[in-house]
């Protein structure tokens, strides 16, 4: 699959790594584009397959032109509220005083798109989100399985209409060709960016704004990280107590907010994944609750008598609340040396039997985890997602990184931030069950499905330039150059069993399925409404390509002009993207 993908070449890489060893991996080359038609320059994230034709255009007049749609009935009232954005999108747009048609062909008349969807499906991680796009003189095309495919449909569209001056000063809408064929589907089913309302209260129609941008680019998935050690923002009846932890009484969710969030975010094919981060990061519950924290580890009291209770009830209710399958529980940054001097900690892990030493700990953390983990399913009937340490920091080992704990649920997906900069598992050790290359090697575990944010963090320290998020493909660890096809990969620091430090590229099927996709993380320390659209773009724009369109697609010199466009889409829209080189939007 993907654009000319059978004139791809594969070739060898030899990548030199730290110590001095040598690794093959194989990666495919950039693809050209010498003979891509102008009106498919501005399309973001590219498409897999596109072609065009023709250099009279076709024009478009509001009072002349129409959408029509053939789908369920379950799912009509969503589309014609598409229908309405995207003729608003389409038809009010700025024009650029410098553009006009002045000395081309006479136009065609572009009158009416129909849009025909054929199952009720909404938002799921397995949903078939492909699409066809055809457009002719007179009439547009647009036919998916869902209503996800539809809208990627409406909005590749969109992108394909530019404002112009006619010969007689009239401002109208053009598609610079005459014919256009466009068959998508996603490289990758999650494509995500994560909002962080814990550390900065976002208001609800912000969110809203959120929802509205990311749509832009196909990104599927919401990850709200809701509460952490500063805040809880969460004001439902499950948390009326707990909300004492918010900022003001006024800085909360309400089930009313987050009904119309999920909502809004279905009505542009956007799932919402709710976290609530334990042990760790909770703090802030402790407002609500006497003894159910440890003020000084800043996480969750094991010995509270409230504790469970507390967690079981607020699952119940954000399970109704959220109707996605996957719930993120956080369990990262637990500090071990705190709870072994911690009274309470110690005493709980007394009665359980778990020693006072590295073991113990770590078996005294999976054990929450577990718990946490089976009060969910039992409470919420969703499927665990978990940060990277629940499966390399808690597990039954001296050792770092340690195998995943014994009772750690099959069925766990694993979100990876900490590879390869930190010496934990990779996501080849994670999705294939072999264990991490390192000393000590691990048994052969059950396999976990992953999620990727590695080099993708849009704010703080891990913070990349575009073209280093660009170039970050999922399923290597080696950092390639596609321009002059050299790759590396730089190891951790560490012993490495029989010597050498491996790159790795996951190339087996089952290996490849379980990588879910990516998430782009703007974590809220430094990030309020007022700037979060400055730091989530472009860069979030280099993220929904790496994980939408094919590998192939990986040239950045190619990507700069079309990245550009995009950019300058965004700010017609009313959103406010940071610039990423000089030029004007005009």
């Amino acid at each position: 699959m993907g654009l000319r993908s059978t004139l791809v070449p594969m070739v060898t890489v030899i990548l030199a790594v730290s110590p001095p060893v040598f690794s093959h991996v194989r990666l495919p080359l950039k693809i050209l584009h010498t003979q891509q038609h102008p009106v498919l320059s501005g399309l973001w994230p590219y498409p897999s397959q596109a072609s065009a034709s023709g250099n009279a255009g076709l024009d478009m007049q509001q009072n002349a032109f129409s959408f029509s749609g053939n789908a369920p009935p379950s799912i009509l009232p969503r589309l014609e509220r598409a229908f309405s954005r995207y003729t608003q999108i389409i038809f009010n747009q700025t024009c650029n005083p410098h553009s006009s048609n002045q000395g081309s062909a006479p136009l065609e008349t572009l009158q009416h798109v129909r849009v025909t969807i054929l199952t009720e499906d909404l938002p799921k991680p397995e949903i078939d989100e492909s699409y066809t796009l055809e457009i002719g003189p007179k009439e547009g095309r647009i036919q998916s399985q869902t209503l996800s495919g539809a809208l990627h449909g409406l909005e590749v569209f969109s992108q394909l209409c530019t404002c112009y001056i006619t010969q007689d000063k009239v401002q109208s809408i053009l598609i610079n060709a005459t014919m256009v064929n466009i068959s998508d589907t996603p490289r990758f089913k999650h494509r995500g960016v994560m909002i962080d309302t814990a550390r900065h209260y976002l208001p609800v129609a912000f969110i809203f704004r959120i929802l509205d941008s990311i749509s832009m680019c196909h990104i599927n998935v919401l990850h709200w990280h809701i509460t952490d050690q500063q805040s809880f923002p969460l004001k439902i009846n499950a948390t009326m107590r707990l909300s004492k932890g918010a900022w003001s009484e006024i800085d909360v969710y309400t089930a009313d907010d987050i009904k119309n969030i999920v909502e809004y975010a279905y009505d542009r094919g956007i799932r919402v994944i709710p976290e609530i981060d334990m042990p760790s990061h909770s703090l802030s519950w402790g407002a609500g609750y006497e003894n159910i924290t440890l003020p000084e580890c800043q996480t969750l009291n094991p010995a509270s008598d409230v504790v469970w209770g507390v967690i079981e009830e607020m699952f119940k209710e954000l399970g109704s609340l959220f109707p996605d399958e996957y719930f993120h529980i956080g369990c990262d940054e637990v500090n071990f040396a705190c709870w072994n001097q911690s009274e309470p900690a110690i005493n709980w892990m007394k009665q359980q039997g778990f020693p006072r030493t590295d073991l113990g700990l770590k078996a005294a953390v999976a054990s929450f985890i577990t718990r946490a983990q089976e009060t969910l399913q039992q409470a919420a009937n969703k499927t665990p997602i978990v940060w990277q340490e629940a499966v390399d920091h808690y597990g039954p080992s001296v050792e770092n990184p340690t195998p995943p704990p014994t009772d750690l649920m099959s069925s766990t997906i694993v979100e990876l931030w900490l590879d390869p900069v930190w010496n934990w598992a990779n996501l080849s050790a994670i999705v294939s069950g072999d264990g991490y290359y390192g000393l000590p090697a691990w048994p052969k575990v059950t396999p976990f499905r992953a999620i990727v944010t590695n080099g993708w963090y849009l704010s703080g320290d891990m913070y990349a330039d575009w073209q280093d998020v660009y170039s970050k493909e999922p399923l290597t660890n080696a950092t390639c150059n596609y321009t002059t096809g050299n790759c590396s990969c730089t190891c951790p620091e560490g012993n490495w069993r029989d010597g050498k430090c491996y790159c790795y590229n996951i190339d087996d099927p089952l290996q490849v399925e379980r990588v879910l996709g990516g998430e782009a993380p703007l974590w809220g320390e430094h990030i309020d409404e007022h700037n979060w659209m400055q730091n989530a773009y472009p860069n979030l724009l280099a993220v929904a390509e790496r994980l939408w369109s094919p590998r192939e697609m990986n040239d950045i010199d190619l990507a700069a002009p079309r990245l550009q466009i995009a950019r300058c889409r965004y700010v017609s829209r009313g959103f406010q993207p940071s610039p990423f080189f000089p030029g004007a939007c005009t």
